[in-house]
């Protein structure tokens, strides 16, 4: 995928993460690097916004420190596993650090998106969290994956 289209799209998901009208969720969702965060649910159950209260409201998260990519964005069509970790290398060029946070919206639309989140995990370097649709993929799976 071309590195300028996806650099404009990591910088402009922040922009319209910041935008947002984020209404504090009363769900707790633990930060760890020991553990992938799943959030796994029906089509429209607000698994975006759990994570968008994360980034604005519990966390407060600098744009510097986090990765954010939805896969049912149209920038992120063609985009193949392999090429996921290497957006953490853009976000360096861009930031001048590699996120602290990586948040993986709709991961299930990417073909073997487990290989890239695992290859991310191994590294003890991130905080991942994953959101998925149980309409597209049981929620076992993408656990297990």
């Amino acid at each position: 995928m071309n590195k300028k289209v996806l650099s404009k799209y990591l910088m402009d998901k922040k922009e319209i993460i910041r935008n947002l009208d984020v209404f504090p969720r009363t769900i707790d969702i633990a930060k760890t690097k020991n553990f992938i965060v799943p959030l796994i649910g029906p089509r429209r159950a607000g698994k975006s916004y759990c994570l968008y209260d994360l980034i604005v409201n519990k966390l407060k998260i600098k744009d510097a420190d986090f990765l954010f990519m939805n896969f049912e964005d149209a920038e992120l069509a063609d985009i193949n596993f392999k090429e996921i970790a290497n957006i953490v290398n853009i976000h360096e060029e861009i930031y001048g650090k590699k996120p602290e946070y990586t948040f993986l919206d709709e991961v299930q639309n990417v073909q073997n998106w487990h290989k890239a989140v695992r290859s991310l995990f191994e590294t003890k370097k991130y905080y991942i969290f994953i959101s998925g649709s149980s309409s597209k993929l049981l929620s076992k799976e993408i656990v297990t994956s």
